[in-house]
């Protein structure tokens, strides 16, 4: 159960952080836009190289840096997830750096 209470409570980070900023254009997705920064995070590619079908990469990359700077990826990165997503959470907490 605290691993349920804990992914919910990830989940409400998320779509906080995505309603507490203003977008400008069309809005993405907030799994979307996770999608789009695990996958630069796993990769290693430019965000230039992202695919289309995650959105386009200057919403992507200005999203990463607002959850970077707020703590969001960190939490992300901390939470207690299933054992087949400690592979792209690691990752991501490597992509990111220490907090």
């Amino acid at each position: 159960m605290a691993a349920e209470d804990q992914r919910c409570r990830l989940a409400d980070a998320v779509r906080a952080a995505a309603r507490a900023v203003a977008y400008r254009g069309r809005p993405r997705g907030e799994r979307q836009s996770l999608e789009a920064i695990v996958h630069i995070a796993c990769t290693g590619q430019a965000w230039t190289r992202l695919p289309p079908a995650l959105g386009p990469f200057q919403a992507c990359r200005r999203r990463f840096i607002r959850w970077r700077d707020d703590g969001t990826l960190q939490q992300i990165s901390r939470a207690v997830l299933p054992e087949g997503d400690a592979i792209w959470q690691q990752r991501l907490a490597a992509y990111i750096g220490p907090a």
